[in-house]
């Protein structure tokens, strides 16, 4: 799975988490970096801060959208404002779900199971 997010204290604390979790856990800072992970790696899910300085997190969702092949990849969209319409936007977007900070590292680690598992998920822990 990969991790995006501008916290590198908050990336770290959910790669941690995701990794003792069980979870194969990259990480990216910013939405460039993800991307490029995702061009070079196979990735099963994404846990996806919203709001990132630059390339936002729904700019990111956007991008792998439109790439053959992520059509329907598992994507959590993350961030810290607790805001309807941001959550509406973020589904509407093509987010699988969305969780707002402070958020539980098992809250996190059952919601990417979930989200792997449902029909229009993946079925395996990467």
């Amino acid at each position: 799975m990969l991790v995006v997010d501008d916290d590198e204290s908050i990336r770290s604390l959910f790669a941690i988490g995701l990794t003792r979790a069980g979870f194969d856990v990259r990480v990216a800072a910013n939405g460039p970096d993800a991307l490029s992970v995702m061009a070079d790696e196979p990735i099963s899910v994404v846990l996806l801060d919203a709001h990132m300085p630059g390339m936002s997190g729904l700019d990111v969702l956007a991008a792998l959208r439109d790439q053959p092949g992520c059509e329907s990849l598992p994507v959590v969209l993350v961030t810290g404002a607790d805001d309807r319409d941001d959550r509406a936007r973020g589904l509407e977007a093509g987010a699988n779900d969305y969780l707002v900070k402070p958020v539980r590292l098992d809250e996190i680690a059952t919601c990417v199971r979930s989200v792997l598992h449902s029909p229009i998920g993946g079925d395996t822990d990467h």
